[in-house]
């Protein structure tokens, strides 16, 4: 997620309004369209909810089709919403090469606050240059700071963009934890506390997960003035390996209790792939894509 709750922001989109192959509906509904009206949680038109807002009371509560069940990656993101000096070129690259190797068996899961350089944008125009199912999801609090005058000028298609359903939980906690459930596999690319969150949850729901650590992102791995990672994605890929010298985020779930309660499945579900430069970026998306198809 990316965050204005600092993480990008738990998000369910697709990068057309996606429909089953055979029965024609919506991959998001049990029938009939796409519309904020279908999971009955809203009987509000698309003209009267330009965002297509479906505000749902909890992530089971996401009506997602037998095309989007039947992917083998859903792939939900997580990152910056405000990125730092070499992040957003890298992502980029990475998350387009990566999608394309995947081919057709690959969907994303994002946010709906694609401002400009945030992991929701770079989800958000990966899937639609791609052609990739898209699935946003956020928290009643971001709601607000969905502005598409912040999106990027190119590369979001503003029509795919406002027929999307965009599924509201009640909280961050629901939000974050939503992403593990309509995913299947994660992707750190840096980040808050935010993303340790959504890490969290996805090992919790026993999803694979990849860490990519750029070393190209200016930013330290932890903010002491406000406690937190600064780049959850070289926070978490060190923790891991059992670097000391970094406080837990008890707040986010993640303590030494966890580590030590997860330590097979961290060991067996999670894949460190490490950029140095833009080169490094093939070799990395190769890792990911044997470890998602292991």
């Amino acid at each position: 997620m990316t965050s204005k709750r600092e993480q990008k922001p738990f998000g369910v989109f697709f990068a057309t309004e996606p429909r089953d192959p055979v029965t024609g509906q919506s991959i998001y509904a049990t029938g009939g369209g796409a519309s904020s009206s279908a999971t009955g949680a809203s009987d509000t038109s698309v003209t009267e909810n330009k965002y297509n807002l479906v505000r749902v009371a909890k992530a089971e509560d996401i009506p997602l089709g037998e095309s989007w069940k039947n992917l083998a990656h859903r792939l939900a993101t997580a990152g910056y919403s405000a990125p730092p000096e070499g992040y957003e070129v890298p992502t980029l690259s990475f998350l387009t090469s990566l999608v394309k190797k995947l081919g057709n068996t690959a969907g994303l899961t994002s946010s709906p606050t694609a401002d400009k350089g945030s992991i929701d944008a770079i989800s958000t125009t990966v899937a639609h240059a791609e052609n990739a199912p898209l699935t946003y999801v956020t928290a009643e609090g971001y709601v607000g700071y969905i502005d598409p005058a912040k999106f990027p000028e190119h590369g979001i298609d503003s029509a795919k963009y406002h027929a999307a359903p965009k599924f509201v939980l009640p909280t961050n906690e629901e939000y974050s934890r939503a992403t593990s459930v309509v995913s299947n596999s994660f992707l750190a690319t840096g980040g808050r506390d935010a993303t340790v969150g959504d890490f969290v949850n996805a090992i919790d729901a026993g999803n694979k997960v990849i860490i990519l650590d750029n070393k190209l992102v200016k930013a330290d791995v932890w903010d002491s003035n406000k406690n937190r990672p600064n780049n959850a994605s070289a926070y978490l890929a060190r923790k891991i390996a059992g670097d000391a010298s970094l406080p837990f985020l008890p707040g986010k779930g993640f303590t030494q209790e966890f580590l030590d309660q997860h330590a097979k499945a961290i060991s067996s579900l999670v894949k460190v792939v490490t950029i140095v430069s833009e080169a490094d970026i093939p070799r990395a998306v190769g890792e990911s894509v044997q470890f998602l198809n292991s």
